[in-house]
């Protein structure tokens, strides 16, 4: 069996969309699985044996699949190949491609993103799956990658720090971070270093400044395969609401994540070893998650890792 998988969203996205692709693959054992969306990210998902193809949305030809003229015939046959198409993207161009070369199609149908009341995202990922007859996914989302691909990449065994994500308006200030991270430093002996994409460089600055010489390395505009690899090795990540913090939590990494305008129960990082930090009752936004609670789950978290938990 040969099985489509179509997933342009984000890090954050398809880390929790694991759990039903692992189900996928439990319920076509031996099926051949290639992946269609950014490619950066679907790397690590062959690199862990997830999907066994990985291909660029932005590769020759497939822009075609979103419009409603007839596909090119190289296309069309492209997607004869196939049995089934999994598609997390909701274009009706696309599905209705996919039906006309023959392919049976499960596909995401509700909004994106899930609103109040939708329960955690990676419920909402594993939806299109009913429709093959698959009702349970793993609880968590997790990613196992090879040591060779690993070893690919740097490594931090301290406090890592992620100050950046999609949006600013996630961001809890730099200087909270910088305050926490050196606390929980101080309480651990374990150093800290900052980690950074393209788009959080500002944060990532004020953070360096913040720290001065308490900041042991910086790392930034990493590959995802080196990203992965930097995570796996920390001994406590310190994030927001971020793909970073996913990815971290589902590579097993410990992970302390604040959250502000979006609700943990929807996006939280979802592991034995995250605590999701949102505001108190009284409070809102990210001014509601003090230091304090910060530095306390930290110590919780490296105390879990301590006894083995």
């Amino acid at each position: 069996m040969r099985i489509l998988i179509f997933h342009a969203g984000a890090l954050g996205d398809l880390a929790n969309t694991l759990p039903a692709i692992g189900a996928m693959r439990e319920k076509f054992e031996g099926a051949e699985v290639t992946a269609v969306g950014n490619l950066s990210w679907l790397a690590l998902l062959k690199a862990a044996g997830v999907v066994d193809e990985a291909l660029s949305l932005d590769g020759p030809g497939f822009h075609a699949l979103f419009n409603d003229a007839p596909l090119p015939p190289e296309l069309h046959e492209f997607l004869a190949r196939f049995d089934l198409a999994v598609s997390w993207m909701r274009s009706p161009a696309l599905l209705g491609h996919l039906r006309g070369a023959g392919l049976k199609v499960a596909a995401l149908r509700e909004e994106f993103p899930p609103g109040p009341g939708s329960g955690h995202v990676t419920g909402v990922m594993a939806r299109p799956l009913k429709e093959l007859g698959i009702g349970k996914v793993p609880e968590y989302p997790r990613l196992d990658l090879p040591e060779d691909a690993l070893a690919a990449g740097p490594e931090f065994p301290g406090i890592l720090v992620h100050p950046g994500s999609g949006s600013a308006r996630k961001n809890w200030p730099a200087g909270n971070f910088a305050e926490a991270a050196a606390r929980l430093s101080d309480l651990s002996g374990l150093p800290i270093a900052s980690l950074a994409g393209p788009a959080d460089q500002e944060a990532e600055v004020s953070l360096a400044r913040a720290l001065g010489p308490r900041l042991a390395a910086r790392f930034a505009n990493l590959t995802s395969i080196e990203l992965a690899s930097l995570l796996k090795s920390a001994r406590l990540v310190l994030g927001n609401d971020s793909g970073v913090s996913h990815l971290a939590g589902a590579l097993g990494s410990p992970v302390a994540a604040v959250f502000g305008p979006t609700d943990p129960a929807i996006w939280g990082v979802k592991q034995a070893r995250a605590i999701n930090l949102s505001p108190l009752p009284d409070r809102e936004g990210l001014e509601g998650v003090s230091v304090e609670r910060v530095v306390e789950a930290g110590m919780e978290l490296l105390r879990m890792e301590k006894i083995g938990a």
